[in-house]
């Protein structure tokens, strides 16, 4: 069966979409962007449970999808015309949610060649890429994160991410301030592992 990458991305794109509008469709209430992520999350504030909300088919159905995820293709399918905010008097004038007949009509299926694209543009695609010396220097941190974890029987995981050691190994801090430079570590992380990791890079042939 011979597929296109694209076209599979462009069905999830519109899955979810479709999701989307049916949370916003099938919500007895006007409620906004937050409240339509928290149902779509499974929030379990009782704002959710005493209105029932935690009943309807779309509860729960995006665990994992981050917040700041789904607010992003929520602003795009705002953007296409899909959904529009409307000022609610009951909530003291706040913005909610509400299908447009154009959103009704691509939850229907009956609306199927619009561009609602936003895979491209809210992926993490960034790599960091090393050199022959730097990928040297990337293994090495890989095992001081080992014998970190291993001194402390932690998953090596819980210590800090590949990514984090890519950068380490990309911009080869030799200060503490330098390490917290790095995107994902924290005070508590130079605490704990900066001096091993800062020797390790310090030992490493330039």
């Amino acid at each position: 069966m011979i597929f296109s990458s694209a076209q599979v991305l462009k069905d999830f794109e519109a899955s979810l979409a479709r999701v989307i509008l049916l949370c916003v469709n099938e919500t007895p209430l006007s409620l906004g962007m937050g409240k339509i992520i928290g149902i779509l999350k499974g929030g379990k504030s009782t704002f959710f449970i005493d209105r029932n909300l935690h009943k309807l088919s779309t509860y729960g159905v995006l665990p994992t999808f981050s917040k700041e995820y789904l607010e992003a293709v929520i602003g795009v399918l705002i953007e296409r015309g899909l959904l529009e905010i409307e000022m609610v008097s009951d909530y003291g004038n706040l913005p909610t949610l509400k299908l447009t007949e154009q959103g009704q009509k691509f939850l229907q299926k009956a609306l199927v060649d619009l561009d609602i694209s936003f895979v491209e543009k809210l992926g993490d695609k960034e790599v960091i890429e090393l050199d022959g010396m730097e990928q040297i220097l990337f293994e090495n941190l890989r095992q001081t994160r080992l014998r970190i974890a291993i001194a402390k029987s932690l998953p090596a995981y819980t210590i800090c991410h590949d990514t984090i050691l890519r950068e380490m190994a990309k911009m080869k801090p030799s200060t503490p301030e330098a390490l917290l430079s790095i995107h994902g570590i924290g005070q508590k992380f130079v605490e704990n592992y900066g001096e091993f990791f800062l020797e390790a890079i310090k030992q490493n042939p330039v």
